[in-house]
């Protein structure tokens, strides 16, 4: 009899084994799909509990050195590139002092959402351990697409404060170093090391920020040179108050800034408020190009033709300053921090352009309009002009002729965000588009259909 039993066959340890999750449990989750059901249902959720932190359901180390090592065994094989990025939130530590462990616990899942929200959903979000996180890109192979995922993550974070309850709310930001695969290293234990030593040298440089392995790296007795500052934050436009001459204008709602056909002279930034840019048919209609709010610059379309192809004007309060564009260039000559500021105008530029024919072509009509609404709120945020909840001032026949959508299309769209209840429009016969959680709206963007 014993004889009869040790000849049966048995199932394959590996014959379930799936990418992503450690050897062991999928050796395991071999063997339990020939035992009963619910049995084998208890063990999957053992399985899932053993790799998953259960305060923010994100992967834990385990998973996350297990990914690791699966790319990097991509790369070698196939040579796909990859980033690591280690996340640390600052200051984290006077939340649990100050409000207790409990409004900690509620940081951390609002960090972990939001850190979710940044990335793609083929990139994997970890908690590595405390308030440590661990983010891994596929496909992210070079230098400049590292760091703009680096940016998007710090910027989630400062755009606005997380609510722990009782109407308080933390102001929290977050460090992020990266390293990239093969640039870095390909050993698990070089690439974790370099973005730790880079996530270290971004909050020692002065959190929020973040670093890529190898930028700026400096001798220890060599002060570290300053970051170019963002172009909406106030130590932008005071550099280039310090080396431009600059008119400044207070603009009310209807103002126009400037119009098409005028000769170009002069760029433009907003030092706060918003305008929108639009474009005129020959039969007369308007086309919203882009709406533009605190630290955008404008007019540099007049560069290449000598005069302004589109017309500019005021949607809020706020103030303009006006440089002469030969005065900014003689600055830029001098001073490499204006050149800097210059070039990073204009490339926002481009990119908003970018974007602008991806939304149109990539995406269904919703899925459009949620986009829209997303990029503008999330602007409108990360620049400190509205705190969550947001409301924009834009009617549909903007968000039409800005998409190149037709008003019923728009109206079908909003009609559906609404059912959806991730905006309000409207409200009390004001037509404005009230957004109550941006996270609702961008979690929509994500699931919706191309």
């Amino acid at each position: 009899m014993i004889k009869s039993m040790a000849a049966q066959p048995q199932p394959p340890l590996c014959s379930t084994a799936r990418s992503g999750e450690l050897a062991v449990v999928s050796d395991f989750a071999g063997v339990i799909q020939h035992v009963e059901p619910a049995f084998a249902a208890a063990v999957e959720r053992l399985a899932h509990a053993a790799l998953h932190d259960d305060l923010t359901e994100l992967p834990n180390r385990a998973l996350f050195l297990d990914r690791l090592r699966q790319a990097i065994a991509r790369a070698r094989r196939n040579g796909e590139p990859f980033a690591l990025a280690i996340a640390d939130l600052d200051s984290f530590k006077s939340v649990n002092d100050s409000l207790g462990h409990q409004s900690g616990d509620v940081v951390l899942r609002a960090a972990a959402v939001r850190l979710r929200l940044s990335v793609r959903q083929v990139d994997t979000v970890a908690r590595l351990g405390g308030d440590e996180f661990g983010v891994l890109l596929p496909g992210v192979g070079d230098a400049a697409a590292a760091r703009q995922v680096l940016s998007k993550i710090v910027d989630a974070f400062s755009a606005s404060s997380i609510p722990v309850g009782d109407g308080s709310s933390v102001a929290l930001t977050i460090s992020v170093g990266a390293s990239l695969c093969p640039t870095h290293g390909e050993e698990e234990g070089v690439l974790m090391g370099a973005a730790d030593r880079a996530m270290y040298r971004a909050k020692s440089g002065g959190a929020p920020a973040f670093r890529l392995s190898g930028d700026r790296e400096t001798a220890l007795d060599e002060p570290p040179r300053p970051e170019q500052p963002a172009l909406e934050s106030d130590e932008a436009l005071r550099l280039l108050a310090r080396h431009v001459a600059i008119q400044r204008r207070v603009i009310r709602a209807g103002d126009a800034l400037f119009c098409a056909g005028e000769c170009f002279r002069n760029v433009y930034v907003l030092r706060c408020g918003g305008c929108k840019v639009v474009r005129r048919s020959p039969d007369g209609r308007e086309q919203l190009v882009s709406l533009l709010f605190k630290g955008d610059w404008l007019g540099f379309e007049g560069i290449a033709t000598g005069r302004y192809l589109c017309d500019a004007v005021a949607i809020d309060t706020g103030e303009l300053w006006t440089m002469r564009y030969d005065a900014l260039l003689q600055a830029g000559s001098r001073s490499p921090a204006v050149l800097g500021l210059l070039h990073a105008a204009m490339s926002r530029e481009i990119v908003r352009e970018r974007d602008a024919v991806v939304a149109h072509f990539a995406l269904s009509a919703d899925a459009k309009v949620a986009n829209f609404l997303h990029q503008l709120a999330q602007s409108l945020a990360q620049r400190g002009l509205r705190s969550d909840p947001i409301t924009l001032r834009v009617t549909r026949a903007e968000i039409g002729s800005h998409l190149g959508l037709t008003l019923e299309s728009v109206s079908r769209a909003i009609s559906r965000l609404a059912r959806e209840e991730v905006i309000q429009f409207g409200q009390c016969g004001r037509r404005e588009v009230h957004i109550p959680r941006l996270e609702a709206l961008h979690e929509f963007v994500r699931r919706c259909p191309s």
